[in-house]
Order: structure tokens, then C-alpha cells, then sequence
């Protein structure tokens, strides 16, 4: 039997406004900032708001897994936004919106 080692660490989620985003990750704390706001979407109990809080949270959590030199992290969002890099093609955006995709798929409106 083979076992495996996750490289996501420990790390925290705070309930805090990041400046200028819906949440961000520090990756030197290992700290998820997400604003309120965003957590109305879970509360609504709505299956569509909830799987965009949770692709919030995959997105961030995405940033944590380290490279495989183990000394710096994989998934940056590098040219976010722009047109050189549109955010479909960020790894962490594939992320969060694959676990956004598996949260609709158990909870069909």
C-alpha cells in the first residue's frame, strides 16, 4: 500500500477585506483572507453561491502547493487579468472552478 504526502501545509482562513480583491493568500503566514461578503453566498443555501465560495477558497488554497523544489510554490497568478494571461488560464483559476464544478455536481439545484 502506497502512502502519500499532501505539500498544503497547515494554514488558516481569516475573515478579513483584503484591499483590493474578493481574498488573498499569504504565503509566507499561510493565512486565506476572505471578505464577508463572499460568505453570504454559503449562507444562502443556495448550491450556485455556495460553489462560489468554494471556488474561492480551492483558488486560494491553490497557491499553498509547493514546487516540486519544495522551496518555492507552484501556482502564482502571474499576469493576472491581462491579456498576455487571461485568468482562464491561471492553474489556480482551473482549480477553483474544478471544485466548483464537483460541489454542483453533488448538489443539483
Amino acid at each position: 500500500m502506497q502512502s502519500y504526502e499532501s505539500s498544503l501545509q497547515d494554514f488558516s482562513l481569516v475573515v478579513r477585506k483584503p484591499a483590493i480583491a474578493v481574498a488573498t493568500t499569504n504565503i509566507g503566514t499561510r493565512r486565506i483572507a476572505v471578505r464577508e461578503s463572499r460568505f453570504v453566498g454559503w449562507r444562502s443555501g443556495d448550491p450556485v453561491r455556495q460553489a462560489g465560495v468554494i471556488n474561492t477558497i480551492a483558488h486560494e488554497m491553490s497557491h499553498l502547493i509547493f514546487a516540486q523544489d519544495g522551496q518555492s510554490f507552484a501556482y502564482a497568478d502571474k499576469g493576472h487579468g491581462s491579456q498576455s494571461c487571461p485568468d482562464s488560464d491561471l492553474a489556480s483559476y482551473s482549480i477553483g472552478d474544478a471544485a466548483a464544478a464537483v460541489w454542483l455536481d453533488w448538489h443539483p439545484e
